[in-house]
């Protein structure tokens, strides 16, 4: 209360003198009364306390505190009559003239009378407004903290002030009221705990749980509104801004009451709280009421943080101790609230301990704990911008490599709940752009990256779960990212364009229902199916169109920012994998109609079928269910038999609408609408709703066609390549599609055609060609058929720049031409007379006479003398291409490639096609027998068929690669395969060894893309299993899954009569006659991991003894290749020691084998003389002395895949262990070489495992120090830097501290076999990929392929040429195998032998035997190259 200043009688006097008091009996009328008392009130409004004669106040003051005025019935009475008192209180100030029990009746009047606030049409409110604003300014209302029964006063004044705070009303009354509760606060010694109630009462109303109540209660049914739950009033409460001030203004006392009321509650909730044993296990934790009270305690520290922070000084702390309670339920509140906390202010300099306290909590041993942490930190993450943040980053990092799967799949759902502003400037740069630290940055550089990159593996975790989030969230992120990357912004690009190949990725772990979800993320984020199809509008047929083009571009932009394994992915997925299902659907709606909802028809016979329909429609569902399964494969098979049961027959129509080529885009969306329409259950539209997106021609539309052409013409936005290959798919995997646009293409290729001009046509138009051929070959009758267009075709043939334009265009001819005989006649005729080399035209000529050969044999026949005389004469044996530095490299790329080789190529093509085009000649073996000699010829002599030896390196790598996949091409022939004998396939087979990796890739792709087509010969498939050695970590790995696979596959068919099984002993046959096979320990080591190779894609527990019984039936039969050889045995006793340590490292149980295995006769013949069989068998071929080279072989196979379960079971952010540095490794002396002291220089080293016939050959040793440089240097072609200090994951380093037990090798010769050249080792948090999983898919395809695309291509060159077997006549296209990232170094590449003077060569070109080194890092494969299984895949 104000102090009074002037304490004299001299002051001014009141002249009010009536009286206010009664007789009992004799009221004073209230009119009268009232205007005494509006009198008296408005003269000591007017007095001042500082002049007021207080003595002249008595009789008036006495008065009015009577109780007749107190308790008068009368409003307005009772309102003047507080006024009067509240200017009494202010003029007596600091002393009120009035008793404690006095002043308990006053202030329970003021009390009642500022009820009358809430009204404000209440005829005395002005009166109300006065009482209020007097109470405020002179704080008379501290004097009830002095009353009898002050706590009810004080209590209703804050009920009534909190109650009538409301946002519509006054806010000079809400002040008041305000300040007046904030005195009483102050100046009270103590609170009343129902005040602190309500004090706190008006914090709960502001949080979340408040807000969803209010929702629930607006909305219908009483259940929340979804869209309403994350709205948040803009305007907070009155009531809310009062209790705020009230706590700012007195911060000391409000900390104490708030403080004892949350160690109350938290006491109260407590397991040991008095009276309850502790124990008692049902009463060890909280009751769902303590626990309400937990939350709503919680709840109000974080209010009362964003109010009014200063009064959780003493709270803060228990939080802290709450962090550290056994109570898992009180770390969870804790962690959440402080979480929430940290959202505003400045939590980590206040209080520094409790917010170390709180990242502790990252590695809680609770999950439920951590997860919460982790979503409160991504919280943190996106909504501060300071160094907060940066704290934060590396511990979300690790998070999403927590050992538990809910912990994972809370931070990437927190993550997916980020903006795309937080995600691209704090996620996804190497440093966030908000620290503003110079200093610093190279700490926090790539933490946010980090993020994402840990985010992008998890499409690969070991949990379904995990991953099916993983591949949402990032599908989310770049659907926000789309339009940037589009647009071609760089930065985004670089952030974020990396997502699809990431997801795509997830294939390789061979999961049908993690595919699925690729596949729907596909479907359903990154191309939305119906997302962009216009709905009703005037002009439907444009913006149909329009929405078209934009679903044509969104998946060119995906194609141009994959990488290629990637894109084969897209290939298989969209291609071959959706060809097969479609074919499977629709014989399973047939069976469906057939079953009639169960009512099966009688045939005519009267027998009854339904047992045979039910069968067979149980045979496709049992094919489908496992590819669209979301949940268990048995539910799924439930659900579609509901929905066959309904019989539907409408449904079924829509369906084949989906699978028919000829639908629209948009009449494929309405159909799938329509159906999810007609589904009677939520569970029928989950079940076939991946059904519907697999099957439906919605990426490969004819709707698009337009669109790709016309991008692949303009090259709009750089996406002209990607269009074209694009277009390439189509028109493989999908020539149906391009009915309606075949007259289109044809179009463009009149106007493309030459005319006698050297204008090179546009880069779209030998993909037009492609495309308008597969189209011919499937629908020649729907091809048109103007004469126009036939002359353009004939035009390509003879006079075009592009000789792949020719060969398309004469197969279209040889098509769809109405006289393809006369046009073939005249083309033969035409292109033999005018064909001279260099002229115009000439490749193009020899494409088409190459085509020709195999397309039209009998006209080209009449021609074949001169066409011989061309190909060998005039191309293969003449070399008019002089050798300079720039073609004498091993290789160039197709661009570089000169007109020379490739018209020795085409040359190549058109002596094989000829034989591919006479299979069942009557002289074969005569007829065939000069071709062979020729491609056995190139492939002994390296490309070399020159008398002059003049032939370039370039020439010579691309010859013997065309050699050897044309040999592959008449291998697809059986008549022509039984042709080439084991001494030939030996020879082919060193090919996959070959010195230039492009000759090996091109090979073994080939190679592998014939097997899939299963008219190779089984024996083909151990030329494969030399791969144990490919120096490039990419081509093995991408073999080793294929084998592995190929074996599932094969094991999968029914009688497949072991087919990988048998293939061991022709295997071992082929090791037995390798160039590098000798019988030292050494070299039996080298050779023990071919065989652990193949035991590692092709053994099971089911089939490994099998595999063994192979290995000891070797023994019993003699060398047929050579008689007097004992290698198979030493191979033989070599295969059984591996197969017993593998069996025993596999933990497997392996049973004798039961049958009988008969080997190849051309291979292996029995012992005529049964003692030297029985010799043989007894005799021990393999020293015991190998048994530890064998032991460090296993381990190191086995030791990656261990190193990281082990690593990956502890927590990201826990330190790794370093091993102790083990005793360095002796040198050992060097061998002496078997033909010579010379060494091989440096520059003549190679990797060829085979020399030229006229070469003598000398192989060097080197010492590990000269073998550890060599390891680091990089191949020729590779421009990449030698060897760098890099920092070395734990796994890396344990690998190089191994290398002296992994294998027990003495320095030998370099092996020139391609046994690796050191290739960079694969980052330690890459996680492993399986196998791929299209194998199944290829194997099904029927219809036959003659194009085939460019081979893959490695640093930029395009490794073999585009044409190379897109002819194959009788070859189907299999889909590509995806492949791995390069992996650690396997062995060094073999060694260029050097030259030396021989008078006398040898007789025939026979592969030279030599010996080779095994580098000390070079000798362990680590088993990373083994397909990933759960274990490796969990984190």
């Amino acid at each position: 209360m104000a102090p009074r200043q002037s304490n004299g009688p001299q002051g001014v006097a009141l002249k009010f003198k009536e009286q206010l008091s009664w007789k009992a009996g004799k009221p004073i009328p209230v009119t009268t009364l009232i205007k005494r008392l509006k009198t008296l009130s408005q003269e000591l409004k007017e007095l001042d306390q500082e002049d007021v004669d207080r003595e002249s106040l008595n009789k008036a003051a006495r008065e009015l505190c009577s109780q007749g005025l107190l308790s008068h019935k009368d409003k307005g009475v009772k309102a003047y009559t507080a006024c009067c008192l509240a200017d009494m209180l202010r003029l007596y100030a600091p002393d009120a003239p009035y008793t404690l029990n006095q002043l308990k009746d006053i202030f329970d009047l003021f009390v009642k009378q500022l009820k009358g606030l809430a009204d404000p049409e209440a005829p005395y409110f002005q009166q109300y407004i006065y009482l209020l604003d007097s109470l405020s300014s002179v704080k008379s209302v501290v004097l009830v903290s002095d009353v009898p029964n002050a706590e009810t006063l004080i209590s209703q004044l804050f009920t009534i002030f909190f109650d009538m705070a409301t946002p519509d009303g006054a806010k000079n009354i809400e002040y008041l009221m305000t300040d007046i509760l904030v005195q009483l606060v102050d100046e009270c010694n103590t609170i009343p705990g129902p005040v602190v109630d309500i004090i706190i009462a008006q914090f709960l109303r502001a949080g979340p749980a408040n807000a969803q109540a209010t929702a629930m209660k607006k909305s219908k049914h009483g259940k929340p509104d979804p869209q309403q739950q994350t709205l948040q009033a803009h305007v907070l409460p009155p009531a809310y801004n009062m209790a705020k001030t009230i706590c700012n203004s007195c911060v000391d006392k409000m900390s104490r009451y708030i403080c004892q009321y949350f160690s109350e509650v938290i006491l109260d909730s407590s397991p040991d709280r008095a009276g309850t044993p502790i124990d008692d296990e049902e009463n060890n934790e909280p009751s769902e009421e303590d626990l309400k009270e937990l939350q709503k305690a919680h709840v109000l520290v974080k209010e009362l943080w964003k109010a009014c922070p200063g009064v959780l000084q003493n709270v803060v702390p228990q939080l802290e101790q709450e962090l550290l309670a056994e109570n898992v339920h009180l770390r969870t509140l804790a962690v959440d609230t402080i979480g929430e906390m940290a959202l505003t202010g400045v939590l980590s300099s206040t209080f520094p301990i409790t917010w170390t306290q709180w990242i502790g909590r990252q590695n809680d041993k609770s999950a439920v704990v951590r997860s919460r942490w982790a979503e409160a930190a991504v919280r943190i993450v996106d909504e501060r911008n300071d160094s907060m943040v940066v704290q934060l980053l590396e511990c979300v990092a690790n998070k999403l490599l927590d050992g538990d799967e809910k912990v994972r799949i809370a931070v990437i759902k927190a993550i997916g709940s980020l903006d795309y502003l937080s995600i691209t400037t704090k996620l996804s740069t190497e440093a966030p752009v908000f620290h503003e630290n110079s200093a610093r940055s190279n700490e926090v550089k790539n933490l946010g990256k980090q993020i994402m990159d840990r985010l992008a593996e998890r499409v690969r975790d070991k949990r379904p779960a995990v991953r099916a989030e993983g591949i949402q969230v990032l599908a989310r992120i770049w659907d926000m990212a789309y339009e940037d990357i589009a647009s071609g912004n760089d930065l985004v690009i670089h952030q974020l364009g990396w997502i699809p190949d990431k997801i795509l990725e997830a294939v390789y772990v061979n999961d049908a229902q993690l595919i699925l979800q690729v596949q729907l993320a596909m479907f359903e984020t990154l191309l939305p199916l119906g997302k962009d199809v216009a709905a009703k509008s005037k002009s439907k047929d444009e913006d149909d169109a329009t929405a078209e083009k934009k679903r044509v571009e969104r998946l060119l932009v995906i194609l141009k920012h994959l990488e290629e394994k990637s894109k084969r992915i897209i290939w298989t997925l969209l291609g071959a994998r959706h060809q097969q299902l479609v074919k499977v659907v629709g014989q399973l709606l047939t069976a469906c109609e057939k079953w009639n909802g169960g009512v099966v028809e009688p045939e005519e016979d009267g027998s009854d079928k339904t047992a045979q329909v039910k069968q067979r429609v149980t045979q496709f569902l049992d094919f489908v269910a496992p590819l669209i399964s979301l949940d268990t494969v048995d539910k799924t098979k439930h659900d579609l038999w509901r929905w066959i049961n309904g019989n539907d027959r409408r449904i079924f129509s829509l369906m084949r609408t989906l699978i028919n080529e000829d639908s629209s885009y948009s009449v494929i969306i309405r159909s799938i609408r329509e159906i999810f329409k007609r589904l009677d259950s939520a569970t029928l539209v989950e079940t076939l709703r991946p059904l519907l997106y697999l099957i439906s021609y919605s990426q490969y539309n004819r709707s698009h066609v337009p669109a790709i052409i016309d991008y692949s013409r303009t090259d709009q936005n750089g996406l002209g390549s990607v269009a074209n290959e694009l277009l390439k798919q189509v028109s493989d995997v999908a020539p149906g599609v391009l009915k309606a646009h075949v007259h289109t293409m044809c179009t463009h290729i009149q106007e493309q055609a030459p005319k006698n001009t050297d204008v090179e046509p546009d880069a779209g138009l030998v993909d037009t060609l492609k495309a308008c051929s597969q189209f011919a070959k499937l629908y020649p009758t729907d091809f048109p058929q103007e004469r126009k267009l036939f002359q353009a075709l004939v035009s390509y043939a003879l006079s075009g720049s592009n000789f792949t334009a020719s060969k398309y265009a004469v197969s279209i001819i040889m098509a769809a031409a109405p006289r393809k005989e006369l046009y073939a006649a005249d083309l033969t005729k035409t292109c033999v007379q005018s064909w001279e080399y260099g002229n115009k035209s000439f490749l193009a000529k020899l494409s088409t006479i190459s085509q020709l050969m195999l397309l039209a044999p009998s006209q080209a026949e009449e021609k074949a003398t001169e066409i011989t005389e061309i190909c060998i004469q005039d191309i293969l044996l003449k070399n008019r291409t002089p050798v300079t530095e720039d073609n004498n490299v091993d290789w160039v790329s197709d661009e570089d490639l000169d007109d020379e080789c490739w018209a020795k190529i085409l040359a190549l093509k058109t002596l094989v096609n000829r034989l591919r085009a006479h299979p069942q000649h009557r002289r074969l073996q005569e007829f065939a027998a000069p071709i062979f000699r020729l491609l056995n010829s190139l492939i002994s002599n390296e490309g070399e068929i020159s008398k002059a030896k003049n032939t370039p390196k370039s020439h010579q790598s691309r010859l013997r690669l065309c050699a050897a996949n044309c040999f592959l091409k008449l291998a697809l022939v059986t008549s022509y395969d039984n042709i080439i004998s084991p001494v030939d396939f030996n020879r082919l087979a060193l090919v996959a060894q070959d010195e230039r990796q492009q000759v090996r890739r091109g090979f073994v792709n080939k190679l592998k893309k014939y097997l899939m087509t299963q008219k190779l010969s089984s024996r083909f498939y151990g030329i494969l299993f030399l791969m144990a050695y490919e120096p490039k970590a990419d081509i093995k790995d991408e073999t080793f899954r294929w084998l592995m696979a190929r074996g599932r596959l094969e094991r999968g068919i029914k009688n497949n009569n072991n087919v990988l099984e048998q293939v061991f002993a022709k295997f071992i046959s082929l090791l037995a006659h390798h160039p590098d096979f000798d019988t030292k320990l050494e070299d039996l080591s080298d050779f023990a991991k071919y065989i652990l190779f193949y035991l590692q894609t092709i053994a099971t527990e089911e089939n490994i003894s099998l595999i063994y019984h192979i290995a000891q039936r070797i023994k019993q039969y003699r060398d047929a290749l050579n008689p007097s050889s004992e290698n198979i045995y030493y191979l033989s006793d070599l295969a059984q020691d591996i197969i017993r340590r593998y069996e025993a490292q596999k933990d497997w149980s392996m049973q004798s084998w039961p049958g009988k295995i008969d080997l190849p006769r051309s291979l292996y013949v029995p012992f005529s003389d049964q003692e030297a069989g029985r010799a043989i068998a007894m005799k021990a071929f393999v020293p015991s002395e190998i048994s530890p080279m064998l032991d460090s072989l296993l381990r190191a196979s086995n030791r990656s895949k261990k190193r990281k379960s082990e690593s990956g079971s502890n927590s990201a952010g826990s330190k790794k262990k370093v091993k102790p540095n083990r005793p360095a490794k002796v040198p050992k002396t060097p061998k002496t070489p078997r033909r010579s002291d010379v060494v091989v220089p440096e520059s003549e080293r190679r990797r060829s495992g085979r020399a030229s016939a006229k070469k003598s050959v000398i192989y060097a040793e080197t010492d590990d120090e000269d073998e550890d440089e060599m390891d680091w240097e990089m191949d020729d072609d590779e421009k990449t830097p030698k060897k760098k200090k890099m920092e070395v994951s734990d796994a890396e380093s344990d690998a190089e501290s191994d290398k002296d037990v992994s294998m027990k090798t003495p320095s030998r010769p370099q092996r020139t076999s391609n046994r690796g050249k050191g290739t960079p080792k694969k980052d330690e948090e890459e996680v492993e990929e399986d196998e791929v999983v299209d194998e199944v898919v290829d194997e099904e395809l029927d219809d036959e392929k003659e194009g085939e695309q460019v081979e893959e291509q490695e640093e930029g060159e395009q490794e073999v040429v585009q044409e190379e077997d897109e002819d194959d006549k009788d070859t189907q296209e299999p889909s590509p195998t995806p492949e791995l990232q390069p992996k650690k170094a396997t062995r060094s590449t073999r060694s260029k032998p050097v030259e030396t003077p021989s008078k006398k060569p040898p007789a025939k070109a026979t592969p030279a035997k030599k010996k080779s080194a095994a580098p000390a890092n070079g000798t362990r494969r680590s088993s990373r190259g083994k397909p990933a299984t759960d274990e490796d895949l969990d984190i």
